[in-house]
């Protein structure tokens, strides 16, 4: 079976507006092994936008030489309403505008420490999104705590 390109409407908060999120579906509904990838819950996660568009292509890709064994879906944008807010140059994300709050308070206990290696090679994203320069090459690691109460 071809890619599938789900839509999913989402309620709407202003007239003549639109939200929604795309799932894009390889092999057969309900084969097995299934793969489930969402980048950008918090609406904030660039890189993982980046590397569900760039997945997207090579599926296609492999999809076309019918390569697919069991499913994949892809939703690369998983949070688009939280990804449509920004302020100064960043990401609200999953804070309401007007409480200041997670969109989760009280089910989103959380203290995290995340970490993170990569190595860049003409870094397509950048500066205000994530800590290293547009078009940046070499090795970069950072690491950030996360308290969610």
């Amino acid at each position: 079976m071809g890619k599938v390109v789900q839509r999913i409407d989402l309620d709407s908060m202003s007239p003549g507006t639109e939200r929604f999120v795309k799932a894009h579906r390889y092999g057969k509904p309900g084969a097995r092994p299934k793969a489930y990838l969402q980048a950008s819950l918090h609406a904030d996660e660039i890189p993982g936008m980046l590397a569900g568009h760039h997945l997207i292509g090579l599926l296609d890709d492999a999809d076309a030489r019918g390569e697919i064994k069991g499913e994949i879906i892809v939703v690369p944008v998983a949070n688009p309403v939280g990804a449509g807010q920004v302020i100064n140059t960043t990401f609200a994300g999953r804070y309401d505008f007007r409480s200041g709050i997670n969109y989760f308070p009280f089910k989103n206990k959380v203290v995290r420490w995340n970490t993170e290696f990569l190595y860049l090679y003409r870094s397509a994203v950048g500066y205000t999104s994530v800590p290293y320069p547009v078009g940046g090459s070499g090795p970069v690691f950072y690491t950030t705590w996360e308290l969610a109460f």
